[in-house]
């Protein structure tokens, strides 16, 4: 070849050799880009539709917390008069009650009144009678203590009593304001209904 010519010319016989495999441009690196990017794209929206599903989640609850705390409220008002109704109900259902204890009792009490004027003696004074919770109260005035203990005998061993009464005993004794009379107080507890 002649020292003149260009170096960078093509000779007439060039063409392309395509067996030098080393100088064309690989496609594997093509194609493990775009799995790679795959991977992780599909990744990213997995992890994208997880964050959006949690965050309903946790708005749904706390939207649902919400309206039930609304509801509770409501229903507070609600509640606090149905246990105001049920207080009342159980005042009124024990005031049935200790009326109906006291008809049932085999005791009429013009007949109790009755015994207790005909037992009395002369230097005992019968006061007040009184229907308590724990039984009937008797409260008076006697004379003197001696008179007290033969009137408190005497009502213990009359039928009339200890047939109705389980127990017959004095609540109080202690000297008038007088100054010469005693007051006394005796509670008749009536015996349990069959």
């Amino acid at each position: 070849m002649a020292r003149n010519r260009d170096p960078l010319a093509l000779s007439p016989n060039w063409h392309l050799d395509l067996r030098l495999e080393a100088e064309l441009p690989e496609d594997n690196v093509v194609r493990t880009r775009f799995v790679v990017g795959a991977v992780f794209g599909t990744g990213a929206l997995m992890s994208l539709l997880l964050l959006a599903w949690v965050g309903y989640t946790r708005s749904a609850l706390r939207t649902e917390i919400a309206e039930w705390d609304h509801i509770a409220a409501e229903s507070k008002a609600n509640v606090n008069e149905v246990e105001q109704m049920q207080k009342e109900f159980a005042g009124e259902a024990l005031k049935v009650e200790k009326a109906a204890k006291i008809i049932k009792t085999r005791l009429l009490f013009s007949a109790f009144v009755a015994n207790v004027a005909q037992t009395r003696p002369a230097a005992v004074t019968v006061d007040q009678i009184q229907l308590t919770e724990e039984g009937i109260s008797v409260a008076g005035q006697v004379a003197s203590n001696a008179e007290f203990t033969r009137y408190m005998s005497a009502l213990k061993q009359n039928p009339k009593f200890t047939g109705v009464f389980a127990e017959i005993k004095q609540k109080s004794f202690a000297p008038a304001r007088n100054g010469t009379n005693f007051v006394f107080d005796i509670l008749f507890r009536l015996k349990p209904s069959p």
